[in-house]
């Protein structure tokens, strides 16, 4: 595990709430390139502690987009993420940028910047209960696999659904 992967753990799960798009799970899946993914082409990091950090997709054709997935913890001050928002704009004057749209003060920032909100939206974050999976039995399951609650009550329940999350 590198420092870089445990400061981003620690900047997400510091303040992480389900209006945040980035969460402790997304952040190891990307960090491994579970789904097949390139590297990011540029990354950055603000704060020590870590506070914020971007990672850059450039495409190589010419006028190519860059897309910057971007994560500001909700505690930093206004004036740090106006400034992380200039920063990224010094380096790429066009761009798209990937927030949740419930993530009110970043989303005031970057508006403010002259950046403007895409129809859709392309992601969405769902949420669920750990002890509600009534809704799923209808979708069924492959063979030899089963949708089963989590006993939020029960610690090693919990710890053990983690667990198999950290092994994945």
């Amino acid at each position: 595990m590198t420092d870089d992967l445990v400061a981003r753990w620690d900047c997400v799960s510091a303040t992480w709430t389900p209006h945040q798009r980035l969460h402790p799970g997304n952040v190891a899946w990307s960090h491994s390139r579970g789904d097949g993914s390139p590297a990011p082409d540029a990354t950055f990091a603000w704060g020590e502690p870590l506070t914020g950090f971007a990672d850059v997709w450039k495409d190589a054709s010419p006028n190519g987009s860059v897309e910057v997935s971007l994560h500001v913890s909700p505690r930093a001050a206004s004036e740090q993420r106006s400034r992380i928002v200039r920063e990224l704009i010094d380096a790429f004057p066009a761009m798209t940028v990937e927030v949740s749209r419930q993530d009110a003060s970043l989303v005031e920032v970057l508006t403010n910047a002259g950046f403007r909100a895409e129809q859709g939206p392309w992601f969405a974050q769902l949420w669920r209960e750990l002890g509600d999976t009534s809704d799923l039995e209808q979708h069924g399951s492959p063979a030899g696999y089963r949708i089963r609650s989590v006993d939020t009550a029960d610690p090693e329940d919990v710890l053990a659904r983690v667990e198999v999350h950290r092994r994945a």
